[in-house]
């Protein structure tokens, strides 16, 4: 049985590993693709409950069309990296926001910051605990099931590879100040997808035994390389994003693997 061969779910900072990879590529690049949106701060109201009002759980549920989906594109360039006083590597873009490089990297590049007090003491970056949920008494993030059902849309910054995504309620897409990324926000491109299926455990079953025997293979072996199970695939979580990095209110959705693996087993496509 697929979904018993491997044990717990993959680490959380795959999250932050997938974006920083696409980030770094388009770094090098020098120009990247940026959705603006803006988030106002609420008093003991939730910028989540601000912006969507108070939903149910599956209140995402509900189809939308691509044409409802609005966001305002730009393209901003590095205009210089320098070194500030104290040392710190700066990359300024031609809108003269500046972003911070860390000690991290991936693909041997360097990952960039939006502020220094998102980096510890040695240059690394400072990742949130609990996947960057909101966290509970006892220090663990508060989840639920997602109950993912066909025709649902939802969204991500950065590539494929990567693990979390965001609802999109009644046309509405969370603002990139409310997910809790500490990245500078034109450096990883949007993408919209729509689930084509129900999530559970019948049609991931069915959706596994209709791959080739090869793909089946690749996926079972990233199953062993990465620690997450089909139980994981089929039972996404979804829950607020914690105050990190100095944003966050929004509502995000753990993914069991991969985008790229959903859409391998026909449960996603991307429409924008």
């Amino acid at each position: 049985d697929v979904a018993t061969l491997v044990g717990p779910a993959a680490v959380g900072k795959l999250k932050y590993v997938d974006e920083a990879s696409s980030l770094t590529k388009l770094a090098d690049a020098g120009e990247v693709a940026s959705t603006v949106g803006k988030v106002e701060d609420g008093v003991k109201v939730s910028k989540f409950d601000k912006l969507f009002g108070k939903l149910k759980v599956n209140d995402f549920s509900k189809t939308v069309t691509t044409d409802s989906i609005k966001s305002t594109s730009k393209t901003l360039k590095i205009d210089e990296i320098y070194f500030d006083k104290a040392g710190n590597k700066v990359a300024r873009f031609n809108n003269n926001e500046v972003a911070y490089f860390s000690t991290e990297t991936v693909d041997g590049k360097p990952v960039l910051v939006r502020s220094l007090d998102f980096l510890n003491p040695d240059g690394s970056i400072n990742w949130p605990k609990g996947d960057g949920f909101v966290l509970d008494a006892a220090g663990n993030p508060i989840t639920r099931d997602a109950n993912i059902t066909a025709g649902q849309l939802v969204d991500r910054y950065g590539s494929s590879g990567g693990t979390f995504i965001s609802p999109i309620m009644d046309g509405k897409s969370f603002p990139f100040e409310s997910r809790g990324l500490p990245y500078p926000e034109g450096y990883l491109e949007k993408h919209t997808y729509q689930f084509t299926m129900d999530i559970n455990k019948a049609n991931y079953e069915k959706a596994f035994n209709n791959l080739r025997p090869e793909k089946q293979d690749k996926i079972l072996k990233l199953m062993n390389i990465y620690k997450f199970s089909a139980e994981d695939i089929y039972n996404p979580q979804i829950g607020e994003i914690a105050e990190v990095f100095g944003a966050g209110g929004g509502q995000q959705i753990k993914l069991g693997t991969s985008v790229s693996i959903y859409e391998e087993l026909g449960f996603l496509r991307e429409i924008k």
